[in-house]
């Protein structure tokens, strides 16, 4: 779940050393189903992003396109990679979701995975 770094050293020719880094991480797309109403069968609740990193975990409801998600961390430098639908329950992913309002439960969700490079300046060494 929590992101990983991958270090590698390289030159850039004019005698500075950088050292390559690699940041990891994972997007979910969680899809949901409302509570109940009375007799009626639960419905269908929102949609709910959830981005996993080495930052931890942020989660919030989808009020645009998952294009517009993608573009974002596009900007941020991710790189995101084809998701997968899994209907498996992830305890974990289920109690991030199950705090948002207007959900009962998950069915399910796309999962992706996503990485950036960073690179430090100046060697800093580990």
């Amino acid at each position: 779940m929590a992101a990983d770094d991958h270090r590698g050293e390289s030159s850039s020719g004019q005698g500075a050393s950088t050292t390559e880094r690699w940041a990891y991480g994972y997007l979910y797309f969680v899809q949901t189903v409302g509570p109940a109403d009375g007799e009626r069968s639960p419905s269908a609740g929102p949609t709910v992003t959830v981005i996993a990193d080495g930052a931890g975990h942020r989660c919030a409801v989808l009020t645009g396109r998952r294009l517009e998600v993608l573009d974002e961390l596009g900007a941020q430098g991710w790189i995101v990679t084809d998701g997968l639908w899994n209907p498996e329950q992830v305890r974990w992913l289920a109690e991030v979701v199950g705090s948002v309002e207007g959900v009962d439960r998950m069915v399910g969700y796309w999962q992706s995975f996503m990485r950036r490079r960073v690179v430090d300046e100046g060697g800093g060494g580990g």
